[in-house]
């Protein structure tokens, strides 16, 4: 596999910690419940584990949880699939020969905890489509109306333009969607009722005594 370059500074951190660093922060997600958000992982460790930034953190969380998700993925033994990611990462511009050697064991010890594989693996089931989310914005306008005998303004309406970005074939596209205030109103009303929905699954997912890898429990 290639390690993409934004990942590099969380792997170089990753391999900076000394051995106790390192430890503490293998335990604290050793005993830790799954989260799917590394941002709330983050920030549910860090009180425990300040031996970095809470946003450092969230970085790390973010390297492992995508390493993970890709071997979830992969045949390759745990060995096979470090000896890729340290391949594709052994050049001048990015890590030495030297602090790959590091790489392998840090790799292999948090590569091998059940609470981020089970992470990635949720990770894995939630995307499973042909398109995901990623995010949503609405434009909004005045356009004047002409008059046909006469090109004056005769009135003005307002209107509305959806966008809508989304992740297919691992690209991100966009789409454009004309809306009026009835559809505004429309889809308030169908995200209140799958708010009311979501709470109601969560609440199933408690009693029956299983953790909400989407929720950090107070």
């Amino acid at each position: 596999m290639r390690l993409p370059e934004q990942f590099l500074p969380a792997l170089q951190k990753l391999i900076s910690l000394s051995d106790g660093e390192a430890d503490a922060l293998l335990r604290a997600l050793q005993s830790a419940a799954p989260l799917l958000s590394p941002r709330k992982m983050a920030k549910r460790l860090w009180p425990s584990f300040s031996a970095v930034s809470e946003q450092e953190l969230t970085r790390i969380l973010s390297l492992l949880g995508t390493l993970e998700s890709v071997r979830a993925r992969s045949s390759a033994s745990l060995d096979a699939f470090i000896d890729d990611v340290c391949a594709s990462i052994k050049s001048p511009k990015k890590l030495s020969a030297v602090d790959c050697e590091r790489v392998r064991p840090r790799l292999k010890a948090f590569l091998q905890i059940d609470t981020m594989a089970v992470a990635a693996k949720a990770v894995q089931i939630q995307r499973e489509h042909t398109n995901v989310f990623i995010g949503a914005r609405i434009y909004s306008d005045i356009r004047p109306v002409f008059s046909t005998v006469d090109d004056s303004v005769s009135g003005a309406i307002v209107v509305h333009k959806l966008k809508l970005t989304y992740l297919s074939d691992d690209e991100s596209h966009e789409i454009y969607i004309a809306i009026d205030d009835d559809d505004v109103e429309a889809l308030q009303k169908a995200l209140a009722r799958t708010v009311t929905k979501s709470q109601a699954l969560r609440a199933v997912i408690r009693n029956a005594g299983l953790a909400d890898l989407e929720r950090i429990e107070d």
